[in-house]
């Protein structure tokens, strides 16, 4: 009797070791996520700039990959200028 008993338990501990979890979402309703989702796509002045600045990079690290001859000697700090 004790046997079954003690089967009963480790029976009941791997069920509960195999049984996933629920993923469970506190504190972020739909409405929430839909006004994320819509202010997401406002476009404003900062947007714009960060869209600019990713090209130019874009473009500067297509052209370093091509082996064109990007000149860094004006951004430079002073004492680096001579070796340029």
């Amino acid at each position: 009797m004790a046997e079954e008993a003690d089967a009963r338990k480790t029976a009941e501990k791997e069920d509960a070791k195999n049984k996933k979890e629920k993923k469970r979402m506190r504190g972020r309703s739909k409405i929430a996520k839909k006004l994320a989702r819509k202010q997401k796509n406002v476009i404003d002045e900062n947007v714009n700039k960060l869209r600019e600045a990713r090209e130019r990079e874009k473009s500067a690290k297509a052209r370093q990959e091509r082996g064109e001859n990007i000149d860094n000697a004006d951004d430079a700090p002073a004492a680096l200028k001579r070796f340029y």
